[in-house]
């Protein structure tokens, strides 16, 4: 049977609150939970495990790592004897590989709930916030936003990342508020995406919507190109000029995706990256927005370019040097600094779940954002007449830059 223990004791929570009012300053002594890595592999039955660094470690305390937490019964030197598998959920003693994150503490460093929206550092008693029960991991950002870090293998450092794989159920409801039926210029807003509300709109006349998911993807491919420009345009929040993600020269983040594309001549544009908030414009013409920091390709030879508009600048745009074949599935990313600086990049065919990215040298588009312009994550779509493009998104991903 499964040890079952309850995090953070009623007598601890008790004098934690008390802390909090007679003192006031603890609130204030936010601790960043201790890491450290294990030295060698651990097999689902070992009762020992060997750390590189046994800093924090204390008997009574707990170590948790992949998603298993482990307790502390006794420390020598970096051995560590253990009792396995002590939290509900997802924390049954597995294996584990030598190198693997491990964090230390005490029960209440850990939780069983999760977290979202706005917080503040200083406020938070132990960073990151982790919880036993599900393996999600939290980290609150200088920007007072909760952002779940996405763990990868060990050859693809973990990030402050959302991403959504498309495997879910969405709801879709007109920005009207009625129930959604698809035209040209129509506007729709998706729930249910782990990077949160999502709006889109429809272009030219089509048999059915754009926003088709099935099997891990979603297809964007706007129905057969009966007419020209059938496409979409996508943001991550809302169109509304009140609405931001970034806002250039205070805040930074990074927007990528995994994309198919199975006959580049069926594209007449296809981009991803920021642009500035406000109403969505007819046909997709994303160079009619004023500021912009964008990734994509061409229908002419599958080109993947970077193109940006700034206030007062008109279009800029590089080169990568490097042609999307048909068929082929890519990774692109763009990132908007903390100082208005746009970069884009390309990973080679066939990424898999993390890619290895590669910069396109920006020597146009990476001019500085305006100060204080609002940018939200955007995708834009258009494909030529009578072609389909069948382009896929496999997954999109949002990460805050710290």
């Amino acid at each position: 049977m499964k040890n079952r223990i309850v995090l953070g004791s009623v007598v601890s929570t008790v004098v934690a609150c008390v802390a909090w009012v007679v003192f006031g300053a603890t609130l204030g002594a936010q601790t960043q939970i201790v890491e450290t890595t294990l030295s060698s592999a651990v097999s689902a039955s070992a009762l020992v495990v060997n750390l590189t660094s046994a800093t924090g470690v204390a008997a009574g305390g707990y170590l948790y790592v992949d998603h298993e937490l482990m307790g502390v019964q006794s420390v020598s030197s970096t051995a560590v004897t253990v009792r396995r598998g002590l939290a509900q959920g997802d924390s049954n003693a597995i294996g584990h590989l030598s190198g693997a994150t491990v964090y230390v503490g005490a029960g209440e460093r850990f939780s069983q709930f999760n977290v979202a929206g706005a917080c503040t550092r200083a406020k938070e008693l132990y960073l990151p916030h982790i919880n036993t029960m599900n393996g999600r991991i939290w980290d609150c950002t200088s920007y007072g936003v909760w952002v779940e870090r996405l763990f990868a293998n060990p050859d693809y450092p973990s990030v402050n990342a959302v991403r959504d794989d498309f495997k879910r159920g969405y709801t879709l409801m007109e920005d009207t508020g009625v129930v959604w039926s698809f035209a040209d210029d129509k506007d729709a807003y998706i729930a249910g995406s782990p990077l949160g509300t999502m709006e889109y709109r429809e272009e030219q006349t089509k048999t059915v919507p754009t926003w088709v998911t099935s099997a891990g993807y979603l297809d964007i491919s706007a129905d057969d190109g009966a007419s020209d420009n059938e496409g979409f345009e996508l943001v991550i929040g809302a169109s509304a000029v009140t609405n931001s993600y970034i806002i250039a020269g205070t805040s930074g983040a990074c927007f990528s995706a995994s994309v198919t594309v199975t006959l580049i001549a069926g594209t007449d544009q296809l981009v991803f990256g920021f642009r500035d908030s406000g109403d969505f414009v007819d046909v997709a013409a994303y160079t009619t927005y004023t500021e912009t920091a964008l990734v994509g390709i061409n229908n002419i030879d599958g080109s993947i370019f970077a193109i940006g508009e700034k206030a007062g600048g008109g279009t800029l745009s590089d080169d990568s040097g490097v042609n999307w074949a048909n068929g082929e599935t890519r990774a692109l990313k763009v990132c908007v600094n903390a100082a208005g600086y746009a970069s884009a990049f390309y990973s080679d065919a066939t990424p898999g779940k993390y890619p290895v990215y590669k910069p396109i040298t920006m020597t146009n588009g990476g001019a500085i954002k305006t100060a204080g312009a609002k940018l939200i994550p955007y995708i834009s779509y258009l494909c030529v007449t009578g072609t389909d493009a069948g382009i896929k998104i496999n997954w999109l991903q949002i990460e805050r830059i710290p």
